[in-house]
């Protein structure tokens, strides 16, 4: 990753290409880059017996991830523009993709505007 001084700045392009490089993952704040600790067998969000359901939202395009405890295995599904909706089963909440991302301008989007 890039070593800041504490006047520099980075843009979200140099960090998000910079971040696709690094064997460390960071975290993007106002411009300043923070290195994240990594996970243990302690820190193991999946381990704990009473997670049944959890969801990853991507801040790079318009899909979601969740992941179900089915027994002793985790089923994973992937929902994005082809599959707009969801149910959240733990809380039986029905999530429409679109509306996850109203007021979200995502940078692929931004770069590449409709005609």
């Amino acid at each position: 990753m890039i070593a800041l001084t504490d006047q520099s700045k980075l843009t979200q392009k140099e960090y998000l290409a910079a971040e696709e490089q690094s064997l460390v993952k960071h975290e993007y704040i106002d411009g300043k880059v923070y290195a994240m600790a990594g996970t243990t067998d302690n820190h193991d969000y999946q381990a704990l017996a009473s997670l049944e359901e959890y969801v990853l939202v991507s801040s790079q395009h318009q899909r979601v991830e969740i992941f179900r405890r089915k027994h002793q295995f985790w089923q994973y599904q992937t929902y994005d523009l082809d599959q707009p909706n969801f149910k959240l089963e733990t809380i039986g909440l029905d999530v429409k993709i679109a509306d996850i991302y109203e007021d979200v301008v995502l940078e692929s989007m931004s770069e590449n505007p409709p005609p």
